[in-house]
């Protein structure tokens, strides 16, 4: 069996017999000074022991949390690569060049003209692709499966049509009629 602490010391020689009967008198006093009194003796080693304690398993908690939100961040990504990959739609024939806004920049993609009809109706959306999130590489898919990446983190989506003003613009009376260029006012 183990000795006890008091007695570790003293065979080390850090503390001398009579400082070690001191400390055991003094505690032995605030104990009977405790039941007398009829209170709880505390003992502040073990206090500050249980503080450190909880306060060790808050932040392990919090570290969990994190290593959890990031793990649910990756396999979020791997499914929207997987949406891209399995949905995207090729451009055969490099036709017009369709122009948009995303991240503040004017970027543009080569499509064909029927395609560029589609993305204007917004039946095509246009994503960017997951392991080139910052150079610019950009494919097609059809809204529905933006939809799906748009619920899982929407700054995937680069550039979609807004379907509210595409129904202002068919309900326009003058939408069949061009504006001529050299009108004079």
């Amino acid at each position: 069996m183990a000795a006890s602490l008091q007695d570790q010391l003293l065979s080390k020689g850090l503390i001398n017999k009579n400082k070690a009967k001191k400390i055991q008198q003094e505690q032995q006093q605030k104990k009977k000074i405790s039941r007398k009194h009829k209170t709880e003796y505390v003992d502040e080693a073990k206090l500050a022991a249980e503080q450190a304690q909880k306060a060790k398993a808050e932040l392990d908690k919090k570290l969990n949390q994190e290593l959890k939100a990031k793990a649910e961040e990756k396999a979020i990504a791997a499914q929207i690569k997987q949406l891209i990959d399995n949905n995207s739609i090729e451009v055969t024939s490099k036709e017009v060049a369709f122009t948009f806004q995303h991240a503040g920049k004017s970027q543009s993609l080569v499509v064909e003209r029927a395609q560029e009809a589609q993305i204007k109706k917004g039946r095509l959306v246009i994503v960017q692709q997951v392991e080139a999130k910052d150079s610019g590489n950009y494919l097609l898919v059809a809204s529905q499966v933006a939809d799906k990446i748009a619920s899982r983190n929407a700054s995937y989506i680069a550039y979609q049509a807004d379907l509210q003003q595409l129904e202002q613009d068919e309900e326009d009376p003058y939408a069949g009629y061009e504006i001529p260029d050299d009108l004079m006012w």
